[in-house]
C-alpha cells in the first residue's frame, strides 16, 4: 500500500487534540450545572447512562476524524506497470585462455584462478549487461551482452583451450573482438576487463587500446599468475595432461 498524499497524515495530531477538547467541554459543562444543582441532584438529572452516550459519540467523532484524514491520504492498492529508463554499464570480460593459462603457479590453476574471480565479480554486478570474449592467438565471442548472468557463466566454466586452436596471446585480437561485442547505438559507459598471463606476441594491443580510448572505451588489465611462471603442462585433450 501506498498513499497519494502522505503529507496530510500530519495533521493526524488533530485527534488528540480534539479529544483535549471533549474533556474540557465536558468539565466546564459539569462546572456551569454544579451552580444551579448539588451533586447528588445533578447525578439524577444526567444518569450513568447519558454519561456514557456522551463518551461513545466523542469516540464516533474521533474515529470519523480519523478516517476523514486517512481517506484524504489517498491509500492505494494493487500494481501498475511503469516504463523506467535504465543507465548501466555494458562490461566485456576477454579472457585469456592459451595454454600457458594452465600453469599452476597460482593454485589450481590461472585459467581456473581467473574463472573464479569472474565468478565473484559477476555477483557483484548490478543491471550491467556483461558480455566474455575468450582470446589466444584470435579473440571470439562466447556470449553476447547479456542480463543473465547464469547463462554466462555457463559458457564460462567450460572453457579451455583446445577451444581456439590458433595459439599465442594477441592482446590487439582481445581489445577489438572484445570492441565488436558492444552494441554501437548503446550510450552507456564501456568498459573492457582484459585478463591475461602473457605478453602481446602480436604487438598489436597498444595500437588496439588506443582506437579504444578514442571511443571512450575503458580497459582494465588484470594480470594472471607468479612473476617467477612455471612449466606449460602438455594437453592431449580437454582436461587431459601428460
Amino acid at each position: 500500500m501506498n498513499l497519494s498524499h502522505p503529507w496530510i497524515l500530519h495533521f493526524l495530531w488533530l485527534l488528540p487534540l480534539t479529544a483535549v477538547t471533549f474533556v474540557v467541554v465536558y468539565r466546564k459543562r459539569r462546572q456551569a450545572l454544579a451552580r444551579f444543582a448539588e451533586n447528588q441532584l445533578l447525578n439524577r438529572l444526567t444518569p450513568e447512562g447519558s454519561r456514557g452516550r456522551r463518551v461513545i459519540k466523542a469516540v464516533f467523532c474521533l474515529a470519523a476524524l480519523g478516517c476523514m484524514l486517512l481517506a484524504l491520504a489517498g491509500p492505494r492498492w494493487g500494481s501498475h506497470y511503469q516504463e523506467v529508463t535504465q543507465k548501466g554499464v555494458d562490461i566485456v570480460i576477454a579472457l585469456d585462455v592459451s595454454p600457458s593459462m594452465l600453469v599452476e603457479d597460482v593454485k589450481p590453476d590461472r585459467l581456473e584462478r581467473a574463472k573464479r574471480e569472474i565468478t565473484d565479480f559477476l555477483k557483484v554486478v548490478q543491471g550491467d549487461r556483461v558480455g566474455l570474449v575468450a582470446f589466444s592467438g584470435a579473440a571470439y565471442t562466447q556470449c553476447p551482452l547479456t542480463l543473465d548472468y547464469g547463462a554466462l557463466m555457463m559458457f564460462l566454466n567450460i572453457l579451455h583451450p583446445d577451444h581456439i586452436p590458433v595459439p599465442g596471446t594477441d592482446l590487439g585480437a582481445a581489445i577489438q573482438g572484445a570492441m565488436k561485442a558492444f552494441d554501437p547505438k548503446s550510450e552507456t559507459d564501456k568498459v573492457i576487463l582484459l585478463i591475461t598471463d602473457g605478453e602481446d606476441n602480436e604487438k598489436r594491443g597498444l595500437e588496439a587500446a588506443r582506437d579504444a580510448a578514442r571511443k571512450g572505451i575503458k580497459i582494465f588489465i588484470f594480470g594472471m599468475g607468479d612473476p617467477a611462471g612455471g612449466p606449460i603442462p602438455a594437453s592431449r585433450g580437454q582436461g587431459e595432461g601428460l
